[in-house]
């Protein structure tokens, strides 16, 4: 009876962790891939401007 208690809960919390680990990772690239292409992004919306 007392097994029965933990069903429906996940057994493995590293699992969350892992996903966590992983969105965080993807939001550091995101800005890092911003970060370096702001100049080229500036410019072209200077041209767009313009036009």
């Amino acid at each position: 009876m007392e097994g029965d208690k933990n069903e429906g809960q996940n057994d493995n919390p590293w699992v969350v962790v892992g996903l966590l680990w992983f969105v965080a990772l993807l939001n550091y690239l995101n800005r890092q891939m911003l970060a370096t292409m702001k100049p080229s992004i500036c410019l072209s919306g200077r041209a767009f401007a313009t036009t």
